[in-house]
């Protein structure tokens, strides 16, 4: 978060007379110091109008009169920063930090710009550097943890985020992201638990309620499923991920007209969903309605031609339709794709046909 102090500096002032009319204005000469913050407060004002390069300006000139100053040093990385200029952006919220190191605005400006520079491991100190800094800063511990998350160590991101929420018990993302990590380590009932906190943390966080929902379904609690993807898309109505998971859900309630209708609503707001269409293949195919379970398949495999599951539908479907050749075709093409239900029915039906 951006936090920027504006300090108003007053350049005159001036005397009135008891007895006379007549106002008095006496000239104040500023301190090198002051001149330095009218300098820093102008610089605010460019800043906070976009006007980045006229704000650089400014703080360079305050720089000068006050090397010291590390509003000015970070104020001037935040300008490269919403420039992209992440490289300048770097140095300078470096140089504030060293002047000022509690100064953790400044060195995780530092993270996020070698985030953004793909330099992940400078990253890293950079967020550790955060946390010494102050171990109530919740970011640092938050973002160690989502770059845990994406290299797959997620008992190291499970203590991240158990620190991120130890300095800010209200953070929503972090409980979140901690019930991810619980997720795919298959502790599900952890993982309910947490993606409960965050939405009692933040009761619109709709990705929050995909994800509980998401776990009761691999918890075979379907009912739970469905309320949660449908509180996810009261949320937020075009949300067509909840939505396909609802779908999903009705699936597996055996619930296979609702699942269908959620499919094709799921469709009609991302037309280039392979998944949805292979999804609704598996419905009508459950209703015994095999042309359009084919046609639902071919749909999804006009838009992704190694979608193995679309083409193990479709053959399946053909061949209760009597059309052996078109199913053994789409089986072995599934099979060919590493589809191992395929494999089976391949071996059984195919060698003969």
């Amino acid at each position: 978060m951006n936090h920027l102090t504006t300090l108003i500096i007053g350049i005159a002032v001036t005397a009135t007379s008891a007895l006379a009319q007549d106002t008095v204005k006496v000239k104040v000469d500023l301190t090198p110091e002051q001149q330095a913050e009218q300098l820093y407060n102008a610089g605010i004002t460019a800043y906070s109008a976009h006007k980045y390069d006229n704000a650089i300006q400014q703080f360079d000139a305050s720089l000068a009169l006050l090397a010291t100053n590390e509003k000015a040093m970070y104020s001037k990385a935040l300008c490269y920063f919403d420039k992209h200029e992440y490289e300048q952006s770097k140095q300078n919220a470096a140089l504030a930090f060293k002047q000022k190191p509690t100064y953790d605005d400044a060195s995780l400006l530092c993270a996020k710009s070698c985030l953004l520079l793909k330099d992940t491991n400078t990253a890293i100190d950079w967020f550790k550097a955060t946390s010494i800094a102050n171990t109530q800063n919740d970011k640092a511990p938050y973002n160690l943890g989502v770059i845990s998350f994406m290299r797959k160590n997620y008992s190291e991101a499970i203590t991240y985020y158990t620190q991120c929420l130890t300095a800010n018990a209200q953070n929503a993302y972090g409980y979140n992201d901690r019930g991810s990590c619980y997720k795919m380590l298959n502790k599900f009932d952890e993982a309910v638990a947490d993606y409960n906190k965050a939405i009692i943390a933040d009761d619109k966080l709709y990705f929050a309620y995909n994800n509980l929902g998401s776990v009761k379904r691999q918890k075979q609690d379907y009912t739970g499923a469905i309320n949660a993807y449908t509180n996810a898309i009261k949320q937020k109505p075009d949300y067509y991920q909840a939505i396909n998971n609802r779908g999903r859900a009705y699936f597996d309630n055996k619930q296979y007209d609702n699942a269908i209708a959620d499919f094709n609503k799921c469709i009609s707001i991302d037309k280039n969903n392979n998944t949805a269409y292979t999804n609704l293949s598996a419905a009508h195919y459950k209703l015994k309605d095999y042309n359009k379970a084919i046609d639902a398949a071919t749909q999804a495999l006009a838009i992704n031609k190694k979608d193995s599951d679309a083409y193990l539908n479709r053959g399946i479907s053909k061949e209760l339709l009597r059309d052996f050749t078109g199913a053994c075709d789409d089986l072995n093409e599934a099979k060919n794709l590493g589809n191992t239900e395929a494999t089976v029915f391949v071996n059984r039906d195919c060698s003969t046909k």
